[in-house]
Order: C-alpha cells, then sequence, then structure tokens
C-alpha cells in the first residue's frame, strides 16, 4: 500500500524501494498469493523505467495465480503485460494481452478488472487511429466501473473519454466531461487528475476563442505544477500543451518552442506516444516562420512514433514536417 501511495504521488523511486520490500517480506512468507501480489506491484511500479524486468516479474506472478485459480490476479497480469507492450510499441501482442485480461475478468465475474481491461483496449484503439472502437470500449469500462462502484477507474474513465471528445473537436462535450472528471478528482483525492482536467477543458476553451478562461486556469494549474517541474503524471502533457498555446497565442513564438522542447523532453522518458502527440498538438501553431529547433523536435520524435506503430500521429508529424516554410527535405 505504501508503494501504491508513492506511485500516486508520482514518485517512482519510493514506490519501487517500497514494492521491493514487500517483494522480499512476500518470499519470506512463503505464501504463493503474497509472493504473486508483490510480483505484480513491483512490476507494475517499475514497468515503464524497467520494461524487460517488469514483464518478467508479471509472468511469474501469473504462473503463481494460475496455480492458486485466482483469475482475478490473472485478469491482472495479463492488463500489466498488455501496458507494458503497448509502450514498447506492440500493439498487436498489447491488444491480445488486454482480451485475455477481460477473458479473465469476465469469467471470474470482476466487473472493475474486466472494465479496465476494456478502458486500456479503449486506449490502444484511440492511438491507433480507432475511434470509434475506442469510444465503444470506453463505454463499456464506464458501465463496468459504474456498476462496481469503482471511482478511481470510472475517472480514468471519463478522462479518457474527455480526451476522445477533445480530439473529435466535440468542444462543448469534451469540457462538460472534464467538469465531472474535476468533480470527481477532489472529491477522491486525485490531484493529478483534477490539473490534467482543468488544462484539458482550458484548452477546449481556447479552441472556442475563450482565451481569459484559458488564463485563469493557467494561472491556478502553474501554482500547483510549478513547484515540480519533473512531477509525471496523467495529464501533463495537457499542462504542457495549454502552457505552450498560451505562449503561442500571446505571440512569443521563440518561448512556446522552448517550453515545447523541454515538455517533449520530460514525456520521452515516460511515455513516447505523449512525447509524440505533445508535438502534433502545439506545433501548428508555431510553424508560421521557419525555426529549426521546431524541426528538430519534429525530426526526434518522429521515428520513435514510426517504429512504435503509432501510424496515425507518424503521418501527422509527417504533414506538419512538410509544411514548414521553406522547408523542401524529405523526413
Amino acid at each position: 500500500m505504501i508503494a501504491l501511495a508513492h506511485e500516486r504521488l508520482g514518485e517512482w523511486d519510493a514506490s519501487e524501494a517500497s514494492a521491493r520490500e514487500s517483494l522480499t517480506a512476500a518470499r519470506e512468507s512463503k505464501e504463493s498469493r503474497r509472493l504473486a501480489e508483490s510480483l505484480a506491484r513491483l512490476g507494475n511500479s517499475i514497468m515503464e523505467r524497467k520494461s524487460e524486468e517488469a514483464a518478467a516479474l508479471y509472468q511469474q506472478a501469473l504462473a503463481l495465480f494460475r496455480q492458486e485459480g485466482d483469475r482475478r490476479g490473472e485478469a491482472r497480469c495479463q492488463i500489466g503485460i498488455g501496458n507494458i507492450h503497448q509502450y514498447g510499441g506492440h500493439l498487436p501482442e498489447s491488444e491480445a494481452a488486454y482480451n485475455l485480461g477481460l477473458e479473465c475478468a469476465e469469467r471470474a465475474h470482476a466487473a472493475d478488472l474486466a472494465g479496465l481491461a476494456s478502458l486500456n483496449l479503449g486506449v490502444l484503439y484511440l492511438t491507433r487511429g480507432q475511434p470509434d472502437l475506442a469510444s465503444a470500449r470506453y463505454g463499456e469500462a464506464l458501465d463496468r466501473f459504474t456498476s462496481s462502484s469503482n471511482e478511481g477507474y470510472r475517472l480514468m474513465t471519463l478522462f479518457n473519454m474527455a480526451h476522445l471528445a477533445r480530439e473529435s473537436e466535440d468542444w462543448g462535450g469534451a469540457s462538460v466531461l472534464y467538469e465531472q472528471v474535476m468533480a470527481v478528482a477532489s472529491r477522491i483525492g486525485h490531484p493529478d487528475m483534477e490539473l490534467g482536467a482543468r488544462a484539458g477543458q482550458a484548452l477546449a476553451a481556447l479552441a472556442l476563442g475563450q482565451r481569459s478562461f484559458a488564463e485563469d486556469a493557467m494561472r491556478w494549474i502553474r501554482a500547483n505544477v510549478e513547484t515540480q517541474p519533473e512531477w509525471w503524471f496523467q495529464g501533463r502533457d495537457l499542462v504542457d500543451a495549454l502552457r505552450i498555446r498560451l505562449a503561442a497565442e500571446r505571440g512569443d513564438e521563440a518561448h512556446a518552442i522552448r517550453l515545447l522542447d523541454d515538455a517533449v523532453e520530460l514525456a520521452e522518458r515516460f511515455n513516447p506516444y505523449v512525447a509524440a502527440y505533445l508535438v502534433v498538438e502545439c506545433a501548428p501553431l508555431l510553424r508560421q516562420h521557419s525555426n529549426e529547433t521546431l524541426l528538430a523536435i519534429i525530426d526526434r520524435v518522429t521515428p520513435t512514433a514510426y517504429r512504435l506503430g503509432f501510424a496515425v500521429v507518424a503521418q501527422r508529424l509527417a504533414v506538419l514536417r512538410a509544411d514548414l516554410p521553406g522547408n523542401n527535405a524529405a523526413a
């Protein structure tokens, strides 16, 4: 539980240290179920930074859960394995693991885990440029989390539904969903999700020309983020995108590009898809003048986007590069 608390706060080193202590204690207890739980917790704590070790831990936990006949444990492991595949750009393997997790969860009558598998499938489909499939999976996830009264996962689903609405340029729908996220996040104690949702709502407002609303939101966000410049959380990309776009709106393109460079560098450490998406989100406002830094940022994230299977984002990056003034070179 201490490892999970550190994880929620974005304190990854502390989370890993506590999870390793848990694993040591579980090995000494010689109880299979406790060992499996600790293996899975450590796997979750390190999956974005030490994916190969995390995958091995999940496989060990999966074998123990199967030995115990624990379908819930199997589902958790398959979902974790799916996450690792997705981070590595192995999308077919990720989809297969999520579907196995969904099957195990349904056999265990575990609505919360079935919802989590559906949610992750939705994220994968959106990454792959299939918004209709993503929307259907998000709807399934929301129904399951509502029926199981799992407010934490319900919050994550609403957040992703808001992102899908914004991607579809449904600015009003996105704003309403982000408002729901903020209310739930504040009530159950998820300050990171509240920050991300407030930034997402401000981005939707900017799209409607409501700049003063976005500036007010940014002042609130800045007071809560700037004390922790390296804090990575779900929605951090929205915070950075808002900061960049407001700078561009003010006409300070040079500052906006510097902010984008810093934001991409941070995102690359944790989520390559988010790093590429940040460029797609922000670069259109920054391409009025030829800029070597912007060109270098696009060229930095594009090969990774192709290698990891983010085809739609990679294509959008190629279009952005081709549209830069004075650019005649192929990417």
